[in-house]
């Protein structure tokens, strides 16, 4: 084959691969996140080079804080609404529509109410358990009061996934990060340091729970489909909660088990080593993870795509989850070479030479961005199948078995010990439930053939 005929043959499978609705949408959203990531880029120079190293590790461990302590807030509401809202929406099932907003909005409250009113209360405390510094929980609850802020606007960020308005979606997203990194940006340049950021976020959190109220009612001149507020309202509490809680519930505690594998070493860390060692890996992890730019849309896209193509049969189902997963590896593995290369201009030049420690972990963290982007639709394919149960199990039975040996592991050896850790959790479960489905697969596609 020449270089001509191979140049056309690229060409014509890219084309083909953007006549799908799905690709299409993932490259709207890959934009989109292209406009975020870079936004997010210029605060972290912003931040690394205003706090210092000793800050911004502290900076580091209040959003690991709040993302642990999110844990508890996570009863899986958002994604139960997502997967059985797309059903209910392609189906034009307005009473199922009204009584999933009205169960979103009826967990997300008490879920906020009650555990959020009293992590807000204790948080100083648990911080200075974990890190010695009870500055860290002060300022983090203020963020957690901002994340229970946004529970209207992550509906209307369901709503506008379920319709498929992604270009709308994408739009919103970046309004949103553009108030939630430059309000910040400009509290810290006014000197506010760690403060500006903190309340940068809750200011934000206040102006889109408003902004959310307004956009829902736009959307409800445009479709039949949602309830008034004042249908919510009406129906609020007849509403059972547990008609959909054990579905959403077990996404979550599949979902908290996922994010606990990213929070708790990140958490040991700051328990056993200085600050500044935490800007250094917060800074390395954020650069290595610039490949999720263009898994990010994928893995979302999917939540709604993969039940729509079980609807075509197992076969379907299976095929565009393995074609997923492959290109997704690919992209990595092709996006980690150029990324190696420049990193050590790319850190010099933007973050100068105080943060050159973070060159080095970078290049130890390129293995654990590959086995990562293995996972990429197993959360959506196992909501898919109604398989959750199993990714639980897995990842709890890994999660026991394994913890000892990172807390130690980061314990004793310190980044070394974290990037083995992660790298380490990052392959095991994905493996396991990709083997996992590959039998269910084929021993569904036996039983198939016999009938």
């Amino acid at each position: 084959m020449t270089i001509k005929n191979m140049f056309n043959f690229i060409y014509s499978k890219i084309q083909s691969l953007f006549k799908h609705n799905f690709v299409k949408d993932t490259a709207t959203l890959q934009i989109g996140t292209l406009f975020a990531t870079g936004l997010t880029f210029i605060s972290s120079v912003i931040f690394a080079r205003v706090l210092g190293p000793e800050d911004y590790g502290k900076y580091g461990l209040i959003f690991a804080f709040t993302s642990l302590i999110g844990i508890a807030l996570n009863w899986g509401a958002d994604y139960a609404t997502l997967t059985l809202m797309s059903e209910a929406w392609a189906k034009q099932d307005r009473q199922k529509i009204k009584e999933l907003i009205i169960y979103f909005l009826k967990l997300s409250f008490y879920v906020n109410g009650f555990a959020g009113l009293l992590i807000f209360l204790t948080a100083p405390v648990i911080a200075n358990y974990l890190y010695h510094d009870f500055t860290i929980g002060f300022l983090a609850r203020w963020v957690l009061l901002a994340n229970t802020l946004s529970v209207i606007y992550i509906l209307a960020l369901i709503i506008l996934q379920v319709v498929r308005k992604i270009k709308y979606l994408t739009v919103l997203e970046n309004i949103n990060k553009i108030f939630y990194i430059s309000l910040p940006v400009i509290l810290v340049l006014l000197g506010w340091r760690l403060k500006g950021i903190v309340f940068g976020y809750l200011i934000c959190g206040i102006l889109f729970f408003l902004f959310s109220f307004f956009f829902y009612m736009i959307m409800i001149k445009r479709t039949n489909l949602l309830p008034t507020f004042s249908e919510i309202f009406k129906d609020f509490f007849t509403v059972p909660i547990k008609k959909y809680f054990r579905f959403g519930f077990l996404i979550a505690i599949d979902k908290n088990l996922a994010n606990l594998y990213s929070i708790l070493p990140i958490t040991f860390l700051g328990m056993f080593t200085a600050k500044t060692d935490v800007a250094y890996f917060k800074l390395a992890f954020s650069y290595i993870g610039l490949h999720t730019i263009f898994l990010k849309p994928i893995s979302r896209l999917l939540s709604v795509q993969l039940p729509k193509s079980k609807t075509f049969g197992e076969d379907t189902l299976k095929n565009h989850f393995y074609k997923t997963t492959f290109y997704s590896v690919i992209i990595v593995a092709c996006l980690m070479v150029p990324m190696l290369i420049l990193a050590k201009f790319l850190v010099l030049t933007f973050y100068g030479e105080k943060y050159l420690p973070t060159v080095r972990l970078i290049y130890w963290l390129w293995p654990y961005a590959l086995t990562s982007s293995i996972g990429i639709g197993l959360g959506a394919l196992y909501r898919t199948i109604n398989k959750m149960k199993i990714t639980i199990l897995t990842n709890l039975i890994i999660f026991i078995t394994t913890g000892p040996v990172v807390y130690l592991l980061i314990r004793n050896f310190s980044l070394a010990g974290m990037i083995i850790s992660i790298t380490f959790w990052a392959f095991i479960p994905n493996i396991v439930l990709i083997s996992y489905f590959y039998f269910y697969a084929k021993k569904n596609n036996s039983t198939d053939n016999s009938n």
